[in-house]
């Protein structure tokens, strides 16, 4: 059975991914594995600081560490007071995105869940860069769970571009809408940044009554290869929407929408690997991570 990874910090803002991703794995049929990490349980980490002590007191040191990560991570687990048989955890040593990447990679991951505090940063959230280091590094699809509706979501909205990175993107939609029965809207933003478009001084020019037939043209071809996209889906109510950007920010566009529209969950694709600036359209997949109070899934396949 594929299974579900989620980083845990042990921190408040931990227990909403862990409770979304204990809850996600249930519904989707996942096993969970649950990981914390501790650099202070590395010994390449101490070597300069205990340098001087001999190799059992480093060692007990390290265990000491470990077990008592341990006993917080299953003790906050339990509190959950979730089903959890599906569930595992384990504290390990070594730098949290480093570590969960490569437990990832090894093993049968469909999913890596890692939480979010509103009061950071994208660089600062996670233990200080966790977040953005995964995404950075991981060939996984990554969950970034801002609020717990993203464990049965109601409402979904897919940015599609139609490149092959949103493949998976869809596939994950498929796989939510069967599972959740739930409404998917799947956009395409257009970006328009034409300067004299409804200036005052050229609104009454030719050029402004072409250029809304040629956008009016364009859209309707946008909008009959998006309900191509969609006639696989089975579950669910599925509905396609071409958005114009006028304001020269295609992210912000996708954020006031999702927040206009209370969706549960956005979906982005991206490059399996790869910096921050080449996801989904450039670095709109970065600034729609840093800027939503929607929770964000980035497909990768």
């Amino acid at each position: 059975m594929s299974q579900i990874v989620i980083g845990n910090a042990l921190g408040k803002y931990s227990l909403r991914s862990l409770k979304t991703g204990i809850k996600l794995g249930k519904a989707l049929n996942l096993k969970v594995h649950v990981i914390h990490t501790d650099k202070l349980a590395d010994f390449e980490t101490l070597d300069t600081i205990f340098a001087h002590l001999n190799l059992d007191i480093q060692q007990n040191y390290v265990q000491s560490i470990s077990a008592a990560n341990q006993d917080s991570l299953e003790k906050q687990i339990r509190e959950l007071d979730l089903e959890t048989d599906h569930v595992t955890c384990s504290s390990l040593a070594g730098s949290a995105d480093d570590i969960i990447v490569q437990e990832s990679e090894n093993s049968e991951t469909d999913l890596i869940i890692v939480g979010h505090d509103k009061n950071k940063s994208l660089a600062e959230r996670f233990l200080g860069g966790v977040t953005e280091g995964i995404i950075h590094k991981s060939s996984k699809s990554v969950l970034i769970a801002k609020s717990e509706a993203v464990a049965a979501p109601k409402k979904i909205l897919l940015a599609y571009d139609f490149s092959y990175h949103c493949d998976e993107a869809l596939v994950w939609c498929r796989k939510l809408t069967d599972v959740f029965n739930c409404s998917l809207d799947i956009i395409n933003v257009v970006p328009c940044y034409y300067e004299g478009y409804h200036v005052a001084h050229t609104i009454h020019d030719g050029i402004n009554v072409a250029f809304e037939e040629m956008m009016d043209e364009s859209i309707d071809k946008i909008k009959e290869r998006l309900n191509e996209t969609c006639r696989n889906f089975t579950n669910g109510s599925v509905q396609t929407h071409v958005l114009v950007d006028k304001e020269g920010s295609i992210s912000d566009k996708i954020n006031q929408y999702a927040t206009d529209n209370d969706y549960d969950l956005i979906v982005l694709g991206s490059h399996k690997r790869g910096k921050i600036s080449e996801l989904i359209l450039g670095s709109i997949c970065s600034k729609v991570l840093k800027n939503s109070s929607t929770s964000v899934l980035i497909a990768k396949g």
